[in-house]
């Protein structure tokens, strides 16, 4: 019996790249603390905040990159060699003209800059380039399917970064940080051309045709990417004109967006993996024909229930984890060493619950991808946008000499944001599927209750927090604080794969008639 024969492939790709987006997360993470303990509170935050700036520049190829994922795969499914290569060819040139143009506005624009200095912007506009030749490798692994190579890039480039970092911080501080990221992408980005992710052959194809047929299937994956990076990063963009671009409470809240920036990447995994087998399938069969109507089932229950049954464990994890390394590693940061300060334990306790919505959320952006219903997901993401604003606007503004504890308002916004992605994008995928109240309000069900037991757990944990303390807690705070993730998140994940199982054969077989 052959459960799941369709998608053991993609089991395999799965293990293949969760295996090396999570060493590379890892290293990325390590990365983040000593950032963040060499540069202090202060110009963390202020990188924090520029960083933004770079994250948005990204979507400045007008989709070509987006469009360039999902032609190259449908290319390959009709065996049009010279279709995927004016695709790879015209995706590499726009990825260096939007960067080289885009860095070139942004260093005009702030060329009278007073609140950042000219240099930092200069840097981030170099960088751009860099930036988007290694998203160029992310897009043409993530369409080929190369997830051997794109794990390796990931590790080469934080690893490098990281050695970098090690070295020029110390000495250039927010300038180091560029430098060391500079350096990681051109690690990774030589990998690529020994791997020849970067062989075109050129001539033979109209650049201004393929790029229009690029633009006209991609924008729209770009815009809601991009819109999701938006909101994303609304959190910390929101806190700026209240405390400042360089402030320590900037940089407490920065340390906690990083570690649930990284948090949020391993439950997409699995998701991911399966976009190079959705968009084609789904092209073939026709958005509103009822074989996409039964590939759209599997493709909502499956990934929703193992983001939700997985999400609880890594997260809760996360934030033991994370609690535990700024107390020991970057004291500057913690509660717990120093009354004084607001400190990140909390909002790091916010950001990972928050966490847990976009992974649910996310789950299901396959679906808008393979019927080409982005604009739904589109119209989510700016809704959640407001949403996240609220707490902030409404708590801070109009305060004066506003305690660093205000942060917090940020944390508070994502939540509702997230938990409100979720919820949305589930109802609306079940209406997609054709689903009456009963199916939509299960499914619902449970891809949520793991949720309160993890929102359960983590506001005890928040509550337990020692008080203030030089020593700090007790070797045995940190190992009963991991236990107990251990104990209450396990049964939820090994629930969610049992029940996933079960849900396979019914769904091949009703598949099948």
């Amino acid at each position: 019996m052959k459960k799941l024969s369709s998608l053991h492939p993609a089991i395999q790709e799965s293990a293949v790249y969760g295996t090396g987006t999570l060493l590379s997360q890892v290293i990325a993470a390590v990365r983040g603390l000593i950032i963040a303990s060499l540069l202090g509170p202060a110009s963390y935050g202020l990188w924090k905040s520029v960083q933004v700036v770079l994250d948005w520049l990204s979507y400045t190829h007008a989709g070509v990159l987006h469009g360039m994922a999902r032609s190259i795969p449908i290319s390959r499914q009709s065996g049009n060699a010279d279709e995927e290569n004016a695709s790879r060819g015209t995706g590499l040139i726009v990825a260096v003209i939007s960067s080289v143009l885009a860095g070139g506005v942004l260093v005009a624009v702030t060329s009278h800059s007073t609140t950042v200095s000219w240099g930092v912007w200069i840097g981030i506009a170099a960088l751009l380039l860099l930036t988007q030749l290694f998203r160029f490798i992310h897009m043409i692994c993530l369409a080929e399917g190369r997830f051997a190579v794109l794990s390796s890039a990931n590790l080469l480039m934080a690893l490098l970064s990281l050695l970098f970092m090690l070295w020029w911080v110390p000495k250039y501080g927010v300038y180091g940080v560029l430098l060391g990221l500079g350096g990681g992408y051109l690690g990774a980005i030589f990998l690529g051309f020994a791997r020849s992710i970067y062989l075109v052959s050129w001539g033979g194809f109209s650049f201004s045709q393929t790029a229009k047929r690029l633009a006209f299937a991609g924008f729209p994956f770009m815009a809601v990417d991009g819109l999701f990076v938006v909101w994303q990063r609304l959190d910390r963009v929101i806190l700026i004109p209240f405390y400042g671009a360089e402030s320590a409470a900037l940089g407490y809240y920065g340390l906690a967006t990083m570690v649930a920036s990284f948090a949020i990447q391993i439950p997409q995994v699995f998701t991911r993996v399966l976009f190079r087998r959705t968009v084609p399938v789904f092209e073939a069969m026709g958005e509103d024909s009822e074989e996409a109507r039964q590939l759209t089932k599997k493709h909502l229950e499956i990934p929703c229930l193992l983001a939700a049954s997985t999400s609880p464990l890594l997260l809760s994890l996360g934030i033991a984890g994370s609690w535990m390394m700024v107390f020991y590693f970057l004291p500057d940061y913690s509660s717990i060493r120093n009354s004084e300060i607001v400190g990140c334990e909390e909002s790091i306790a916010l950001l990972l619950v928050a966490a847990y919505g976009c992974s649910l959320g996310l789950s299901f952006r396959n679906i808008y991808t393979g019927i080409n219903r982005q604009w739904r997901l589109a119209a989510i993401y700016v809704i959640t946008s407001v949403v996240t604003l609220l707490p902030p606007l409404l708590l801070l503004y109009g305060e004066e000499g506003l305690d660093p504890s205000g942060i917090k308002t940020a944390g508070w916004g994502m939540v509702l944001g997230s938990t409100l992605f979720a919820v949305i994008a589930l109802v609306d995928c079940c209406s997609i599927r054709g689903s009456d109240l009963k199916e939509t309000i299960g499914l619902a069900c449970r891809a949520t209750w793991p949720l309160m037991v993890f929102a359960a757990w983590t506001w005890a944990a928040v509550g337990t927090l020692p008080s203030t303390s030089q020593e700090g807690p007790p070797l045995i705070y940190w190992a009963l604080l991991l236990l107990s993730s251990l104990i209450v998140h396990t049964p939820i994940a090994v629930y969610g794969f049992v029940t996933i199982w079960k849900e396979i054969p019914s769904q091949n077989q009703s598949a099948a008639r």
